[in-house]
């Protein structure tokens, strides 16, 4: 259940909560949080300090992550590559901001270096959606909705959070 990399959950794990989580928010009529992170620039990291350092890169942020998620009931969790995956249950839009922009924060507080990157050093995109689960709704759509927020966060110029609260 663990990423051997990053000591996060791995994408199966995820993949078998992630569904739990959304029958019970529908059930229970809780809001659901899911966050969609991206390292930015990633690939061109790895094509200039190599991969051991694309590795140890991973294995940082993981770290940071598990100190910044932590109440039992969130998951944070390795979804593909440097992609990761954050699922946090009944809180509220402004605590779902200050985490993520914690998130954000502590990973640019790291002061990787990147030197092809416009900050210089190791930051991150994230997508936000936030809101009740509707009843017709899968682990797909919530994905595909975190998705396009990450994408617009890459668009804005990158090291930033877009959310999606829905109503």
């Amino acid at each position: 259940i663990t990423d051997a990399l990053t000591n996060i959950y791995n994408r199966r794990y995820f993949d078998e909560k992630f569904v739990k989580y959304i029958n019970e928010s529908k059930r229970k009529k809780e809001l659901l949080c899911f966050m969609m992170i991206d390292i930015d620039n990633f690939k061109l990291y790895n094509d200039t300090y190599g991969h051991i350092a694309g590795d140890n890169c991973l294995k940082k942020i993981g770290e940071v992550l598990r100190k910044s998620i932590q109440r039992k009931t969130d998951l944070v969790a390795r979804y593909g590559g440097e992609e990761i995956a954050v699922i946090i249950q009944e809180t509220t839009l402004e605590n779902i901001l200050n985490i993520a922009e914690k998130i954000r924060i502590n990973i640019e507080k790291m002061d990787i270096e990147h030197k092809n990157s416009n900050f210089g050093k190791v930051t991150i995109s994230i997508g936000v959606v936030y809101g009740q689960i509707l009843s017709n709704q899968r682990v797909e759509d919530i994905v595909q909705l975190a998705d396009e927020m990450l994408y617009k966060a890459k668009r804005k110029g990158k090291n930033r959070c877009e959310v999606l609260e829905k109503k």
